[in-house]
């Protein structure tokens, strides 16, 4: 693709706006732009009536629902029109292909060089920007849903070769501002997800009267919003209640702490026995006498071992659960 100067797409545009006589003017999309699902009929309606809009007749056309062939197509003998397959019910998209289509037919029948930039910018300046608008997203992908929410992605279309979707918005908007459009007829015919890429402002008294494609996209939207918070509540919900149970679950201790501890269970029995076979004795010896003093002694000794070893382990076991997160 050659890139022309701005000098080369002035005199491109002002050719094709010499038979042109909407300049500065909207084609405000409506039911009939939007068919459900297209077919041949449809696609064919819709050119037509972007044609009345260009001023032109279509001539040797053909209308198709194609496999994998998007737009205009011209071959030696014969001219086509397609929409793939993939958004034969994709409305949005759909006509955006239509119509850029359309366009680069006109720029072929009126033998004006044909460029990917001269189509884009043709496709705001002959008030084709609002039907692009629309299409951004306008699929079923994970990331169309997400930008749903949270706006995370820039926007794609498939009407779009050159511009970014941020960039032919940004055009867009100032075509409005330049030719002073209202901003409230605009917003009336904006699909809900789009009106973020649009910095419209809408300060008339009185609601806006939405187009019936319009308030049928926010209803989609609204019950589809609905459904995620949904799915995300209950997934909350769920986490939320496993996580319980699992804290209320026993925490299985290592294989060292369960030694220790049955160390600490045996240097207590160990000790408990000691204790008491020392009271026994002191209650059965004779008092007074040093040599059964000095075994009570030693008795008491080892007793007093024992407990000093089963401190140091409970001490030692404590200080290990208590790093481990017990």
């Amino acid at each position: 693709m050659n890139t022309l100067t701005k000098e080369e797409q002035t005199k491109i545009l002002d050719d094709l706006f010499k038979a042109f006589h909407r300049r500065g003017e909207l084609l405000l999309p409506d039911t009939e732009l939007y068919p459900e699902v297209f077919d041949s009929k449809s696609i064919e309606q819709v050119a037509k009536k972007v044609f009345v809009w260009l001023g032109t007749k279509p001539k040797g056309l053909d209308y198709a629902i194609h496999a994998s062939n998007s737009g205009y197509r011209k071959l030696s003998d014969s001219k086509h029109i397609y929409v793939p397959a993939r958004y034969a019910s994709k409305p949005y998209i759909g006509t955006a292909i239509i119509v850029k289509a359309c366009l680069e037919h006109l720029l072929s029948i009126k033998k004006i060089r044909d460029n990917p930039e001269i189509v884009e910018e043709g496709l705001i300046e002959l008030g084709f920007g609002l039907i692009i608008i629309n299409s951004f997203d306008g699929d079923d992908s994970l990331r169309s849903r997400i930008n749903l929410f949270l706006h995370m992605f820039n926007a794609k279309t498939e009407a779009l070769e050159v511009m970014s979707t941020h960039e032919f918005a940004t055009k867009f908007t100032d075509f409005i501002t330049t030719n002073k459009l209202d901003a409230k007829v605009i917003l009336e015919h904006t699909v809900p997800r789009v009106k973020a890429y649009l910095p419209l402002k809408f300060h008339q008294p009185g609601k806006l009267m939405l187009e019936p494609y319009v308030q049928k996209e926010s209803k989609a939207r609204d019950v589809f919003r609905v459904k995620v918070m949904g799915f995300i509540l209950c997934v909350v919900s769920v986490t939320i209640f496993f996580a319980y149970l699992y804290s209320m679950q026993p925490r299985r201790i290592s294989v060292e702490l369960q030694l220790q501890k049955d160390k600490i269970a045996v240097l207590r029995s160990s000790y408990v026995a000691c204790t008491r076979s020392l009271k026994n004795k002191q209650d059965e010896y004779t008092k007074d006498d040093i040599f059964l003093d000095r075994q009570l002694d030693a008795h008491n000794s080892r007793c007093e071992s024992i407990k000093n070893k089963h401190d140091f382990n409970v001490q030692e076991f404590n200080q290990k659960l208590s790093e481990q997160g017990f």
